[in-house]
């Protein structure tokens, strides 16, 4: 099933957001593929309690396999991206 990009649970954080290392303790995603919208950004999935899942795999064939919930995402392969832990990086 197809999720709806416009969908309350989908967060999304613009590419130049994550590309430079913030100060403090982060996450460092090296070499995985990614969910991206082509306007808005990254996709994560809003779970409970404001935490949020990257949509992004070491192995492209599991996101193909999951295209089919994100029809209009493209899968991108990004060498670093940066987030950081317990934070507000990805905003509402």
């Amino acid at each position: 099933m197809a999720h709806d990009e416009n969908l309350s649970n989908i967060v999304y954080v613009p590419l130049e957001n994550v590309l430079d290392p913030p100060n403090g303790l982060i996450e460092h995603y090296k070499n995985y593929y990614w969910f991206v919208h082509p306007e808005r950004g990254l996709v994560f999935w809003k779970t409970f309690r404001s935490s949020q899942s990257p949509q992004c795999n070491k192995d492209r064939k599991v996101l193909e396999l999951m295209q089919e919930q994100y029809p209009w995402a493209i899968i991108k392969k990004i060498p670093s991206v940066f987030l950081k832990v317990n934070s507000a990086a990805i905003e509402e």
